[in-house]
């Protein structure tokens, strides 16, 4: 049994942004009759979500941002220590995202002599 519902319930979790348009899911999980409000799954075209890279064009492309406004928000996130800038290029620039890039290297430090 399926529902749309569009109030802010919650029930041990976050309150979905207000007018969220959420599921009502009602299912059997080991015999047990489970109830849950869901919210629509995320969109696929999210650059974050398919790169840890990104560009000011690529974010303009997919946000519809002006180029200032991006280049101000990205200064923000590397002075915030989440983001970094890896070509070391004044123009054409790409960012990373600092916690996503330092995944591969985990574990990987030299242990003392």
């Amino acid at each position: 049994m399926v529902e749309h519902a569009t109030e802010n319930r919650s029930v041990g979790g976050s309150i979905p942004p207000l007018g969220t348009t959420l599921s009502f899911v009602e299912t059997s999980v080991g015999g047990e009759a489970v109830r849950a409000f869901m919210p629509p799954p995320l969109p696929p075209d999210r650059p974050l979500q398919r790169s840890p890279y990104v560009t000011v064009t690529l974010l303009i492309e997919h946000t519809g941002l002006t180029a200032p406004t991006l280049n101000a928000v990205l200064a923000d996130l590397r002075r915030l220590g989440i983001s970094e800038e890896v070509t070391g290029r004044r123009r054409g620039r790409v960012f990373g995202n600092k916690a996503y890039l330092a995944i591969p290297s985990e574990g990987t430090e030299r242990l003392p002599a």
